[in-house]
């Protein structure tokens, strides 16, 4: 697996890399990490919530979210920052002038190359656009884009050469999202349909055959996502295997 690329998929790890409080009593391999997905101004909701079902993960709708701002004063006066240039921004626009202003305000603050995640389907910020690409991602100089897509949208419907690739959302639902095992079969099956066009991250994984599925696919970057959560110990150990 020495050419497969690891993140910690947006929310893994919080917004700042922090993780969930039992992930301290782990070691888990210096991955970069997707902050957990941000709006343009601060949201309040339910706080931050996962509940595990066997290798499954449920995500409740409307979480809180500090907003960029708030969240790039706190990012500065973090005692300890991640090498930000190996990690990616995740936001959610709710236009297109939202969009440019989020990326362009980004690029002021990282000058240099910039990783941004724009979620096109968050069931966690909003429920009413699970089905949609409302926005026009445009090519934007200093920025690498990737796009989060739940599978029921479609990819040919983005300018593909402006982006690096699609990473999969959880599977919406009334009350939230679900991940892990339970959105295995119509993320993979995206996955299978989509990756000869565009890079596809692999995800809904949570043993290592599930792992080595992904591979077999084509996929050339995995995310870590529910599985940090359902099997924290196989994440572990990832940099042996």
């Amino acid at each position: 697996m020495n050419n497969i690329k690891f993140i910690y998929a947006a929310g893994a790890m919080g917004f700042y890399g922090e993780g969930h409080w039992f992930h301290k009593l782990f070691n888990f391999p210096k991955y970069p990490f997707i902050t957990k997905t941000l709006t343009l101004s601060k949201k309040n909701g339910f706080p931050f919530a996962v509940i595990p079902f066997g290798r499954s993960v449920w995500n409740k709708v409307s979480l809180d979210n500090p907003g960029i701002v708030d969240w790039k004063h706190k990012y500065d006066n973090l005692k300890q920052k991640p090498i930000f240039s190996y990690n990616t921004i995740s936001i959610y626009p709710i236009d297109q002038m939202e969009l440019d202003f989020m990326i362009n305000q980004i690029r002021y603050w990282f000058l240099g190359s910039v990783n941004i995640e724009i979620n096109l389907s968050c069931p966690n910020t909003n429920r009413n656009n699970w089905d949609k690409i409302p926005l026009i991602i445009n090519k934007y100089d200093g920025v690498d884009i990737w796009v989060k897509l739940n599978y029921k949208q479609n990819p040919l419907d983005l300018n593909l050469s402006n982006i690096q690739g699609i990473r999969l959302n959880s599977i919406p639902t009334k009350f939230g999202g679900v991940s892990g095992k339970w959105a295995q079969d119509k993320n993979w099956e995206f996955i299978q349909k989509y990756n000869k066009y565009i890079n596809i991250s692999g995800c809904s994984w949570s043993t290592e055959k599930e792992l080595h599925d992904l591979i077999d696919m084509g996929c050339k970057e995995i995310s870590i996502g529910s599985v940090i959560i359902t099997n924290p110990m196989l994440v572990e150990k990832l940099p042996y295997l």
